[in-house]
C-alpha cells in the first residue's frame, strides 16, 4: 500500500495553534492511508539553540539556564495542547534537558559532536509535541529517531548523507512498519558510523523529508509557509506567478539557480527514484500548490537571484561564465572576459549578483530579450550569456543592481504591462484613523496606477466584524461592507489572513491595541508587511519583541511604525540615522505626548483642566477614553521606541513614570465617567498654571534619558527653555550627541491628530510599495581595478 511523507517546516510549527493545526492534517491524512511525517523545529529555536552554543562558551550557567527555559516551553506548549505522548519514547523534555546539561562542558570547550547533540534537540522536542497532540486525536503513533535511519559520515555540523545505506535502513524496517502506525521522524539529523548523532547543515530537514519519500517511494508534501514556486521571489517581485506543475528535472534547474523554496540538495533522492513532490501552505493548505513531478508539467518560465557571490580584483582573467558555469557552459552568446590582468595582482571581494532567467518558450531569442529588457530600464550587467548546461540566461550584475533587474526583467518577459498588484489589509477600519487611511488609499490610487501598481484593499476588520474578499473592496464601500458582515473574533479573521495567498500583502493596523500586536509574530512569519501607528508592537516586553524581531529576520516581511512617535514627525528615522552613521547619543529630551501638550497648552491659556481634556478627546488628539494619555503610559511607550531606535535595550517597567492624574481615578472604565471625574482637578491645575505664569514658566509633560536613566513627568520650565516654546499638541525631540554636543539637535512640530497620523502611515504604506517598484536607478560599480569573476 503506497502512502505518503508529510514534513512540516518551522513555521507550520511555529506555536502551539499551528501545531494544532498541523495534527489536525495529519489525522486527515492518515485517515486516508499510511503517513510518516518529518518535523523541522519549531521557529526559531535552531536559532536559540544555536545561540545557547555561543553561550556556553562565555557562561556555562547562563547557557544552561537559556537551555532549560526553552526545553520548559515546549513542555509548557504541551500542557496547552493536552498533550501528553506516550508508549515507547525515546526521549522527552526531561531527558532533553539532562542531556544538554551533561553536554555544557563539552560545548564550553567547543566540542563538534556535543553541538550537533544540542541542535538536533529542536526537532526532537517538535517531534514529541506533535506525537502527544496526534495521539491525544486518537491517532496511534510513534517516534523513529532519525540516528537509526539516516547514515551519515563523521563530519559534525554539516554530514554527508551516505544514500545508499540510508536507504537500506528504512527498506530494512518492512512495508508493515510503515504501514503500521504513524511514525514520526526528526528532520535536519543522523548517526555517523560510531552512531553518534550528527547534523545535515542548516535548512536540511526537507532533505531528510525527501531521502525518506524516496526510500519509501511514497508522494511528498512539504507545508511551509508558501503556496509552493513562484516566478520569482515573492518577497522581492509583486505579482510572482505560482508555478503550478514542474518536472522535477526542471525544478532541480530552478533550485541550483537558487530559487527559494526548495533547495537543490532536497530534490536529488528525487531525482534517483521519482516521486512526487507537493508544497502545501501551511495556512492555507486548500488554495492551489506546486506539484513537483508526475505526469504534467509546464514550461519552466521564471527568475532566480543568488547573492552570495563575488567578483574579487585580482591577476587572473577569467570569464564570467567560466567562474559560474565552469567553463563548459559558454554557447553561442558567451561574454567576454569580464576583467583584465590588474596591476598589482591584489585581491578584494566586490559583492555581485548573479540573476538566471528561465524561458522554456522564448527559444534561442531569450538572450536578446533580456539585453533590451535591461537597457530599457537603464541597467548595464556586467556579464550575460546563455547557459547551455542549465537552459538559461545568466546575468551577472553590480550587488545593487540584483533587485531592480529582477522586477524589470519579470515584468517585461513574464508579467507584461499588468499593474503590480499590492493587496491591502485594514484593522481598525471603523475607527477614525482607518476611516481617513482608506480616504487616502482612494485618492491616490490613480497616482498609484499611473506608477504600475494596483492597491487593492483585499480585507477590512474592526472591533466586532471582518470582510475579507480578494477580488477587492471599494474604500469607500468598507463601512457598509463592514455593517452587513457576519461577526468574527480576532483568532477568527486572523486565521482568515494568513491562509489568503495573495502576495504582497500589507497589514495596516489602525488600531491602539495590544491583543492585535500579539500577533504580528505570526502575521510578519507569514510574509506580511505591517505599518502601523499602534505602540503596543514596537514598544512590547523582550519575549514579543523578540518574537518580532526574528519574525522579521526569518520572512523578510517588515513592520514599519515611524507614526508611533510623534504623527508624521520625522523622529525615529532621525535617530536611526543618526545612530548608524555611528553619533552616540548622550542625553535626550521631549515632549512626547500631543494629547498633553494640547491639555498643559490649554491650562496657560486660561482653559480648565477638565475642558481641555474633553476638547483633546473631541479633536482627536486623545483617545477616546484618555486614560493611557492621563497615566502617561502612551507617552511611556513613546520613549521606550524612542531609545530602542537608538539602540538602547529597555522595557517599559524601566520608565520612571508619574501620571498626570492619580492612579485610581484612571481604573474607570467609562469615558465618560471618567471625564466627569476630571472637574475637582481644575482648581488645583488652575493655581498650578498660575503659579507658572507668575514665576515666568510654563508646564510641559517633559521625557528624558541621561545617564541611563529614562523619566516621565509634568514640570515647570522656563518660558525661555526650547520645549516651552511648543504650540498645543505640538512634539519636540531635543538630544545632545557626539556629533550634536555644542548645538543639541531639535526636531518639533505637530505630533497628533487624525489626518497627520493617517498621512503619516500612507508615507510608510508607499515606503512599502516602493520596495517593488519594477525599475530604479541604475547604481554604478565603484571605480577600481579591473574585475574578474568568481564563485
Amino acid at each position: 500500500m503506497v502512502g505518503k511523507v508529510v514534513k512540516f517546516g518551522g513555521t507550520s510549527l511555529g506555536d502551539a495553534s499551528r501545531i494544532a493545526r498541523a495534527a489536525d492534517a495529519v489525522v486527515v491524512a492518515r485517515s486516508e492511508g499510511p503517513v510518516a511525517v518529518v518535523v523541522s523545529a519549531m521557529a526559531g529555536v535552531t536559532n536559540r539553540l544555536a545561540g545557547i552554543a555561543e553561550l556556553a562558551v562565555q557562561d556555562a550557567a547562563a547557557a544552561a539556564a537559556a537551555a532549560r527555559a526553552l526545553v520548559a516551553s515546549h513542555a509548557d506548549i504541551a500542557a496547552e495542547l493536552g498533550a501528553a505522548p506516550d508508549g515507547d519514547l525515546p526521549w522527552t523534555p526531561a531527558r532533553i534537558g539532562r542531556q544538554l546539561d551533561e553536554s555544557l562542558p563539552a560545548l564550553a570547550a567547543g566540542d563538534a559532536a556535543a553541538r550537533d547533540i544540542l541542535l538536533a534537540s529542536g526537532e526532537k522536542l517538535a517531534a514529541w509535541l506533535l506525537l502527544g497532540v496526534v495521539q491525544a486525536r486518537g491517532v496511534a503513533a510513534a517516534i523513529v529517531p532519525a540516528e537509526v535511519l539516516v547514515r551519515t559520515s563523521g563530519r559534525h555540523g554539516n554530514a554527508e548523507v551516505d544514500r545508499t545505506a540510508t536507504s537500506a535502513a528504512i527498506a530494512a524496517r518492512g512495508a508493515g512498519f510503515w504501514q503500521g502506525l504513524l511514525r514520526i521522524v526528526p528532520g535536519f539529523t543522523g548517526a555517523s558510523p560510531d552512531g553518534r548523532t550528527t547534523t545535515l547543515g542548516r535548512n536540511a530537514s526537507d532533505y531528510s523529508a525527501a531521502l525518506l519519500a524516496a526510500a519509501l517511494g511514497w508522494p511528498l508534501e512539504i507545508w511551509t509557509d508558501v503556496a509552493g514556486c513562484y516566478s520569482a521571489d515573492p518577497r522581492l517581485v509583486a505579482g510572482a506567478r505560482l508555478l503550478r506543475h514542474l518536472s522535477l528535472a526542471d525544478a532541480n534547474r530552478f533550485a541550483h539557480a537558487g530559487a527559494s523554496v526548495i533547495h537543490a540538495r532536497t530534490l536529488e533522492p528525487l531525482l534517483e527514484r521519482p516521486v512526487p513532490l507537493t508544497i502545501v501552505n501551511s495556512f492555507a493548505s486548500d488554495a492551489q500548490s506546486t506539484r513537483i513531478g508526475g505526469e504534467v508539467s509546464e514550461p519552466l518560465r521564471g527568475l532566480a537571484l543568488r547573492h552570495d557571490l563575488s567578483l574579487a580584483r585580482g591577476a587572473r582573467a577569467l570569464t564570467a561564465a567560466a567562474a559560474f558555469d565552469q567553463g563548459d557552459d559558454v554557447y553561442a552568446d558567451a561574454p567576454a572576459a569580464v576583467v583584465a590582468v590588474s596591476e598589482d595582482g591584489a585581491e578584494t571581494a566586490v559583492p555581485v549578483a548573479l540573476l538566471s532567467v528561465f524561458d522554456d518558450t522564448a527559444g534561442a531569442s531569450l538572450p536578446h530579450r533580456c539585453r533590451e529588457a535591461l537597457a530599457a530600464s537603464d541597467l548595464v550587467p556586467l556579464a550575460l550569456w546563455w547557459s547551455r548546461r542549465e537552459r538559461c540566461v545568466r546575468i551577472a550584475l553590480a550587488a545593487a543592481d540584483g533587485q531592480p533587474a529582477l522586477r524589470a526583467l519579470h515584468r517585461l518577459l513574464i508579467a507584461g504591462d499588468a499593474p503590480v498588484p499590492i493587496h491591502l489589509a485594514v484593522i481598525g477600519a471603523s475607527g477614525r484613523v482607518g476611516r481617513r487611511l482608506l480616504e487616502l488609499v482612494a485618492e491616490q490610487r490613480p497616482s498609484l496606477r499611473a506608477r504600475g501598481f494596483d492597491l487593492r484593499v483585499v480585507a477590512a476588520v474592526n472591533s466586532r466584524k471582518a470582510v475579507v474578499d480578494a477580488a477587492g473592496i471599494e474604500p469607500a464601500a468598507v463601512g457598509a461592507r463592514l455593517a452587513a458582515a457576519n461577526e468574527a473574533t480576532l483568532a477568527q479573521w486572523s486565521h482568515d489572513l494568513l491562509a489568503r495567498p495573495e502576495r504582497p500583502l500589507v497589514l495596516v493596523d489602525c488600531t491602539a491595541s495590544a491583543d492585535v500586536a500579539a500577533r504580528y509574530p505570526d502575521w510578519l512569519a507569514a510574509g506580511i508587511d505591517i505599518v502601523t501607528p499602534n505602540k503596543h508592537g514596537p514598544s512590547a516586553a523582550a519575549p514579543l519583541a523578540g518574537a518580532i524581531a526574528e519574525a522579521q529576520r526569518q520572512s523578510g516581511a517588515r513592520l514599519l511604525h515611524e507614526t508611533t512617535v510623534g504623527a508624521q514627525l520625522p523622529l525615529l528615522r532621525t535617530l536611526r540615522e543618526l545612530t548608524s552613521a555611528g553619533d552616540r547619543v548622550e542625553t535626550l529630551e521631549a515632549v512626547l505626548s500631543g494629547t498633553l501638550s494640547y491639555v498643559l497648552g490649554r491650562l496657560q491659556q486660561d482653559v480648565p483642566f477638565s475642558a481641555a481634556v474633553r476638547e483633546a478627546v473631541a479633536l482627536g488628539y486623545a483617545e477616546p477614553h484618555p486614560g493611557a494619555d492621563l497615566s502617561g503610559a502612551d507617552a511611556a511607550r513613546k520613549l521606550v521606541i524612542l531609545l530602542r531606535a537608538l539602540g538602547v535595550a529597555i522595557d517599559l517597567d524601566e520608565i520612571h513614570l508619574q501620571p498626570l492624574v492619580d492612579a485610581e481615578r484612571l481604573r474607570e472604565p467609562d469615558a465618560g465617567r471618567l471625564l466627569d471625574t476630571l472637574e475637582d482637578q481644575d482648581a488645583p491645575w488652575q493655581r498650578a498654571a498660575e503659579a507658572a505664569r507668575a514665576a515666568g514658566e510654563c508646564w510641559i509633560y517633559r521625557a528624558s534619558w541621561q545617564g541611563g536613566i529614562a523619566q516621565l513627568r509634568a514640570e515647570r520650565v522656563p518660558l525661555s527653555h526650547p520645549l516651552a516654546r511648543l504650540l498645543p499638541c505640538e512634539n519636540a525631540l531635543r538630544l545632545s550627541s557626539s556629533y550634536y554636543r555644542a548645538a543639541p539637535l531639535t526636531v518639533a512640530g505637530p505630533g497628533a491628530g487624525i489626518d497627520l497620523t493617517a498621512a503619516g502611515v500612507f508615507a510608510d504604506l508607499l515606503e512599502v510599495i516602493a520596495r517593488h517598484q519594477p525599475v530604479e536607478p541604475l547604481r554604478q560599480m565603484p571605480a577600481g581595478a579591473p574585475l574578474r569573476a568568481v564563485a
